[in-house]
């Protein structure tokens, strides 16, 4: 965010709301303020999750959308990490 010289305030929420040996879920939620006085479009908001050794573990993609003058809009998804058998206890 910031192109175009606008600033607005990103809120990101994460809930594992599950986790096992070999998997896991993710639900997440980013909550974005446009403090300006016109409409700002978010689009391909994308969430990669790597393990150790840069393994990618996980991802999701949102679309986006329209988020209007001095409002505030939630993009929210969920999605599987799969361990691939590397060490879960440290995930970026």
């Amino acid at each position: 965010m910031g192109r175009g010289g606008f600033c607005s305030d990103v809120t990101v929420t994460i809930d594992i709301v599950e986790l096992g040996s070999d998997e896991g879920v993710v639900d997440i939620v980013f909550t974005v303020f446009n403090p300006n006085s016109f409409d700002v479009t978010v689009e391909n908001i994308e969430v990669i999750t790597v393990a150790s050794k840069d393994i990618q573990v996980g991802y999701m993609k949102i679309n986006g959308g329209v988020i209007s003058a001095y409002n505030s809009r939630d993009f929210n998804g969920s999605f599987v990490i799969d361990f691939h058998e590397c060490n879960p206890n440290v995930l970026n």
